[in-house]
């Protein structure tokens, strides 16, 4: 999945349903052109995370919500107190359903989870309704198989962890966030505009980062971190400034029903 497509994926889990068109002129101002945004909504609508409830006019799906849930569960996994133990999700495909596999890979790499084996995905939290829901929608139920609260014997360490996850990919991308978001968005969100589609805007911005980075970071626990790692503070930090730039948005404006605070 895009950032793009997650964030489109948050908004219209908060609009319940909405008109392509309203999309579009939503990115339009965000300079991207309506082709892309109807693409977006096709793949999105392909993947099942999205319907259509009539022509041009899309609802979230019960994946989808749980997806968005998942999502929006990270700023509080870094606190959560983690038991050593593991969700692991094992799958076989016949070759006929190749592509299946694959969209299964990506949804689990989306939640977070890291490649153990070629088809056996681990990770330290527990994603089970999530993975319930997407196998009963795309029909997987025959294809894999899910336990949790599994011991492993040494993964639990940073240098195992480091050969399951890209941790030192995603520290960089950490970093050259952090330069980002302190020399130019914070600026921008001390100063917020006065105009709600400013505010909304802005609210786009910070979001399409905070997706990004949501893509490719698991949000282990500390134990399996390196020592200097301040990702997941700097992932809270920029989900609090999400909410303030917000909750700076007016209750009657048109742009209220994108923004769930």
């Amino acid at each position: 999945m895009l950032s793009i497509e997650k964030q489109i994926v948050y908004l219209i889990s908060c609009a319940e349903v909405i008109e392509a068109q309203e999309l579009v002129r939503l990115y339009e101002a965000d300079g991207r052109s309506g082709q892309y945004i109807r693409n977006v909504l096709a793949r999105l609508k392909k993947m099942g995370y999205i319907e259509s409830a009539e022509r041009s006019r899309y609802r979230i799906t019960e994946v989808g919500k749980s997806f968005v849930r998942s999502f929006n569960r990270k700023p509080q996994l870094p606190a959560a107190e983690w038991d050593h133990k593991w969700q692991i999700v094992m799958f076989e495909f016949p070759d006929g359903l190749r592509r299946q596999r694959q969209m299964l890979v990506n949804h689990l790499r989306d939640l977070g989870f890291g490649r153990l084996y070629d088809s056996v995905y681990i990770s330290p939290w527990d994603h089970s309704d999530n993975l319930a829901q997407y196998a009963a929608e795309k029909r997987l139920a025959s294809c894999l198989s899910v336990a949790s609260g599994c011991a492993v014997p040494g993964l639990d360490t940073p240098g195992r962890a480091g050969e399951i996850w890209p941790i030192g990919d995603i520290h960089r991308i950490y970093e050259e966030k952090e330069a980002w978001f302190r020399q130019e968005f914070l600026p921008k969100a001390d100063n917020m505009p006065a105009d709600d589609r400013g505010a909304f805007l802005l609210f786009l911005e910070i979001g399409n980062v905070i997706s990004e980075i949501g893509l490719i970071d698991p949000v282990l626990p500390a134990c399996l971190l390196p020592a200097s790692w301040k990702g997941n503070d700097l992932l809270s930090e920029m989900f609090a400034a999400m909410r303030r730039v917000g909750e700076a948005i007016q209750d009657d404006s048109v742009y209220r029903k994108y923004v769930n605070v």
